[in-house]
């Protein structure tokens, strides 16, 4: 178990002088080095964050409050210090709907997040954020880097790096048209109330992007199934928020979601290192990465497909089959 990034002692006394009284209880559900606990206090239900920086917390309390009637993201009670405090929101993360639903409402569901996603980014252009929010990938060489995932990769697990058309996609991937994003916009921070809404929450890295990047994060992520129809469906809507085609929005989100997907591939493997597969439903339990060999076949089935649909790709594909041999030959120590 991991340390506690703050102990009960700090939490009670947080909630005495913020909200009043002392906490009737406290939750973890994310286990104790989560930085997010759920408090009830006076009968209510809330959920109290504690963020990196103090620039974080007021980030992320001001789009809660700027998105507040939309009922797309919980509603905001105080942000103190590194401390934002939420109410509760009644539901299931999104991988554990995903993972219980059958196929035709797997991807219905995948499309009404990333149409959440996609409304949340239109109703903060409208409410003036391009200039107010932190541009994304502004670091000198950013792009670069985010072009050389695939190269890391294969470094880190020994392979043959494949050869890609990398100088093309880092020109094609430049930002072009900025649109409002939630950027960390994976599954696990989605949730499905019980009445059937998408409630996005952890808007602490919000900034400037392109509105593929939400779909990117959504749906090239382990713990989302893979779903062309639904990726075809999001694209289209996507290009009510930008100034793409959807050739090039369409190339933009595979080229972004073949870089990220190595990205998440690098995590799996760095945090399995040379111990056992972990236990998926745990890990669903916990909102922790998908360090399975399911989720592995699934990211590398998915970006092997991707990997197929333009030439800029080069053998990426053969690449991603590559890194599937390899994770079905690890150890899996009991």
């Amino acid at each position: 178990m991991g340390s506690q990034i703050f102990d009960d002692e700090q939490i009670a006394s947080f909630c005495l002088d913020k909200l009043g009284a002392k906490p009737d209880c406290i939750e973890r559900p994310g286990g104790a080095s989560r930085k997010t606990v759920l408090v009830e206090v006076n009968g209510q239900r809330m959920a109290v964050s504690k963020r990196n920086s103090i620039g974080r917390a007021k980030l992320e309390a001001d789009i809660l409050s700027k998105f507040g009637n939309t009922e797309a993201v919980p509603r905001l009670v105080l942000q103190s210090d590194r401390f934002v405090v939420q109410h509760f929101v009644a539901g299931q993360r999104l991988p554990e709907v995903l993972e219980t639903s059958p196929e035709t409402a797997r991807n219905k569901q995948l499309v009404a997040a990333g149409k959440s996603l996609l409304f949340l980014q239109k109703t903060g252009q409208e409410n003036g954020l391009i200039g107010q929010v932190p541009m994304i990938g502004a670091r000198p060489n950013w792009h670069e880097d985010f072009a050389s995932a695939p190269t890391r990769l294969a470094g880190q697990l020994g392979l043959e790096p494949a050869m890609f058309n990398r100088a093309d996609i880092i020109d094609k991937i430049r930002p072009k048209a900025p649109s409002f994003v939630k950027w960390d916009s994976r599954p696990g921070n989605c949730l499905w109330t019980n009445d059937g809404g998408v409630v996005w929450f952890d808007w602490e890295h919000c900034g400037i992007g392109s509105t593929e990047d939400d779909l990117v994060w959504l749906l090239a992520d382990e713990w989302a199934p893979i779903s062309l129809s639904a990726e075809q469906s999001l694209l289209k809507n996507a290009l009510e928020n930008g100034t793409f085609s959807l050739d090039e929005l369409t190339f933009r989100f595979r080229a972004k979601a073949i870089l990220h997907t190595s990205i998440r591939l690098g995590l799996i493997f760095n945090h399995k290192g040379e111990g056992s597969w972990w236990n998926a439903r745990h890990a669903m339990q916990l909102d922790h990465i998908g360090v399975t060999l399911p989720h592995v076949r699934r990211l590398c089935r998915r970006a092997r497909l991707w990997a197929l649909a333009s030439p800029e790709f080069g053998d990426l594909s053969h690449f991603f089959d590559n890194v599937h041999e390899y994770a079905e030959l690890l150890p899996n120590p009991s």
